[in-house]
């Protein structure tokens, strides 16, 4: 349950660590760097959120959780607050939720503004 909570909030933590250094060392342009800071802080505050309003379980939609996630995912059911912030979204066979997209935007964004300055002369 606090596994959850504390992943959370490393991610988030991580997350804009990163963009401060970027923000200050960094040839990024600033409209992409603000861009990927409020996107990775939104999704960071999303998974946060979502674990504290339902007791340090993230909920998933799907009808049984197995193997290690289910110390730190919980089914979504009719008591689920917030299940619309948890990992409801399918991609291949990956659930992820809103704040898991927001954060990985946000990286990308931010690896993109590194890398292809260099790539484009």
């Amino acid at each position: 349950m606090a596994w959850q909570l504390c992943r959370a909030l490393f991610t988030l933590g991580i997350g804009l660590y990163m963009a401060r250094h970027f923000m200050t060392n960094s040839s990024i342009s600033g409209c992409i760097l603000r861009g990927a800071t409020i996107l990775m802080l939104l999704g960071g505050l999303a998974n946060v959120l979502v674990v504290i309003v339902n007791r340090g379980m993230m909920p998933v939609r799907i009808d049984q959780v197995l193997g290690k996630k289910r110390f730190s995912h919980e089914p979504a059911h009719s008591g689920t607050r917030l299940w619309y912030l948890g990992d409801c979204i399918r991609i291949g066979g990956w659930y992820l939720s809103p704040g898991d997209i927001c954060l990985y935007s946000g990286c990308i964004l931010i690896l993109g503004g590194l890398v292809l300055p260099r790539l484009i002369p």
